[in-house]
């Protein structure tokens, strides 16, 4: 019950509303083990204990819930533990909550009493606790009344009701809508087939259908929940079996958040410094429909039959005149929640309040103090990974690790810990071939909100950050936003129509990247080359990983030996550092590096060895453009002229073709 296992919120709250068999006073109500599988690969396990237990106040039910769930999270191994309890009077009335969550080896408490109609929150991170409160309707039960109700309402076909619960993970009460759909043939785990009842169950706080097949007693022998191009499915089964799920290592777990990512349809050039962005959205399945706002640098531009939008996205900077001060100065009551601090912004806590202020140093308004804290965090968050997801500011002060959700979080807090109003932005954006979810902050400076990113440092956003939802994270959760994105990136494809860039709209589709005769074109990055003799030229096209390798040269070195020279475009760095640049992924090392220029760009050339193998690698800086070219195999000076043949036959003055 907090707010870190994301994927299976919806899961749960289906699950318990059909899981529990009927009880006996004074006994174990139900003991029950669930084998759970996403991407088509067991991933964990949901064990749930319900009993009747004495209480002061009387007796009570009470429904344990433990999982534990592994998998891949873009080729990093990641692991979820989870141990909540739901207490609830025999009416189903809501009593409290208790919840343990670990992420890579941070944990977080919660308890929730339910008091008058309202929610008292207590989250407890790193030893700090906060409290919140939030409205609970009074219709809103727990998982055992719930099941009761389900019970009494039976299995007949076409049988349809609502149920009200409470939903903690998501700071909200949750409407369950079940429907009867009726007997259905279904293959379980063991592989054999049965006929179950088809239950369909959906949670109006996430847009998600969850199936379940259950026996005559209720029970769900499997139940299927999409999310975001995903399935998890979960299998009734035996305490031995459901374990075996953990046993086979996280390292072999199916990397299931690949399946949200969106592939481009082309590598866009200059991404990082996109002016504008000209997008058409559309929905993957016929009928279906985009649900994308406006605001002041995301402009619906119109609307299609189809269901899809085309959006215009600008970069925006403050004009000039309107940079702001800090601390803001008689701030409109709108703006209490994006200067308050909560359980996951504690811009109130003093490690978070001298960062910030070392930070800026001598800032001279507020975007300038602004700026300088998102290249603070750019730089100050060492360890950029996939390993952690929904840490809070105060975690990323002290452990300097994450990926964007982090970033975003740690730069909110900094911006209102000196007195600038801030939120954290969830969305998509565009990087190497792909869109991925992805969060961002802004900033509220002369009046109106600037988005900044953190894990880019770039100094404001491109043209390329697609907002979903803002959140000034007062109920300490991205639980309904990040499910809802989740959801849209499983449905939605994005076309790059065009771009503006330097004072140029490029259009994507007129300048795609073409080979004529022994010469790649690549317009839109303003990029050629000629392949050496013997290669071949073989162009790539984006894949559902992250990625900005644009061509394969493929053919035989002077050994006669299988040979490859790989070229990647990129946007250059925020902060351009040759040694980071040459110490690509952190481990590899030059054995030793040559200045050079490549058509009149500063370059350089370096050797990397792996035992016996060396290859060669030149590392171009042509304006905002880094263009990389490597030669995997060379064993001799013939191979070494061919290499430096390619380099010389490169010309980064192609023009492109506008709109």
């Amino acid at each position: 019950m907090t707010r870190r296992p994301l994927l299976k919120t919806a899961l749960t709250l289906a699950f318990l509303v059909l899981v529990l068999p009927a009880a006996r006073a004074d006994e174990v109500v139900s003991d029950e083990w669930a084998l759970m599988k996403m991407a088509g690969g067991e991933v964990g396990y949901i064990h749930t204990v319900t009993a009747k237990v004495d209480d002061p106040s009387g007796p009570l039910f009470r429904t344990d819930v433990e999982s534990r769930i592994k998998m891949k999270r873009l080729g990093t191994a990641i692991q979820i533990d989870q141990a909540s309890s739901t207490f609830e009077r025999e009416d189903g009335r809501l009593v409290r909550a208790t919840s343990r969550t670990t992420f890579s080896q941070q944990e977080t408490t919660t308890e929730v009493t339910f008091v008058n109609g309202k929610a008292k929150i207590v989250t407890k991170i790193l030893g700090t606790a906060r409290e919140t409160e939030v409205d609970c309707p009074a219709d809103a039960l727990g998982p055992w009344r719930l099941f009761q109700i389900s019970k009494e309402k039976g299995l007949a076909p076409g049988t349809a009701y609502e149920m009200t619960t409470f939903a903690s993970e998501l700071s909200s009460a949750a409407v369950t809508s079940v429907k009867v759909v009726g007997p259905e043939e279904v293959e379980l785990l063991d592989g054999t087939k049965a006929t179950l009842t088809k239950v369909e169950t959906t949670i109006d706080v996430m847009p998600i259908v969850s199936t379940a097949w259950v026996d005559a007693d209720g029970r769900p022998m499997k139940s299927l929940t999409p999310v975001s191009g995903l399935e998890i499915e979960t299998y009734f089964t035996t305490r031995e079996r459901a374990l075996a799920a953990m046993e086979t290592g996280t390292e072999l777990s199916p990397d299931v958040f690949a399946k949200t990512l969106v592939i481009a349809n082309e590598y866009v050039p200059f991404a990082r410094r996109a002016d504008s962005a000209l997008l058409r959205v559309s929905p993957r399945v016929k009928g279906g429909k985009v649900e994308i706002h406006a605001d002041n640098r995301q402009e619906i531009v119109s609307r299609e039959k189809d269901g899809s939008a085309v959006v215009r996205l600008k970069r925006l900077d403050p004009p000039e005149g309107t940079a702001g001060t800090f601390p803001i100065v008689n701030p409109p009551a709108s703006l209490a929640d994006s200067l308050a601090a909560n359980a996951m912004i504690q811009s109130d806590e003093p490690e978070i309040v001298s960062t910030a202020k070392g930070a800026i140093g001598e800032g001279r308004d507020a975007w300038f103090a602004a700026q300088a804290l998102e290249k603070f965090v750019y730089r100050a968050v060492t360890e950029k990974g996939m390993d952690v997801a929904f840490a809070s500011a105060l975690e990323v002060c002290r452990n300097r690790a994450g990926d964007c959700s982090e970033h975003a979080v740690f730069l909110t807090a900094l911006l209102r810990a000196i007195g600038i109003p801030s939120r954290v932005v969830m969305g998509v954006e565009y990087v190497g071939g792909i869109w991925g979810g992805h969060a961002w902050s802004e900033a509220y400076v002369g009046g109106d909100w600037y988005a900044l990113d953190g894990t880019l440092g770039y100094g404001s956003v491109d043209a390329l950050h697609l907002s979903m939802s803002k959140l000034t994270m007062k109920e300490g959760s991205f639980g309904k936003e990040f499910a809802g994105l989740l959801q849209t990136l499983g449905n939605i494809e994005i076309e790059v129509l065009s771009i503006e860039y330097g004072g140029r709209e490029i259009a994507i589709a007129e300048n795609a990247p073409k080979v004529e005769g022994d010469r790649y074109v690549n317009r839109l990055w303003g990029f050629a080359l000629t392949k050496p003799e013997g290669f071949d030229l073989e162009p790539t096209r984006p894949s559902a990983r992250i990625g900005f390798e644009v061509l394969e040269i493929e053919g035989k070195n002077s050994a006669g030996k299988s040979c490859q020279i790989e070229v990647h475009l990129v946007d250059t760095p925020s902060v351009l550092n040759w040694t980071e640049i040459l110490e690509r992924g952190g481990s590899r090392k030059p054995v030793e590096t040559v200045e050079a220029t490549v058509d009149g760009r500063p370059a350089r050339v370096a050797t990397y060895r792996s035992g016996e193998r060396e290859s060669r690698v030149a590392f171009v800086v042509a304006g905002d453009l880094l263009a990389v070219f490597e030669m995997d195999r060379v064993e001799g000076e013939a191979d070494e002229n061919r290499f430096h043949e390619l380099l010389r036959s490169v010309d980064f003055d192609v023009e492109s073709r506008s709109n």
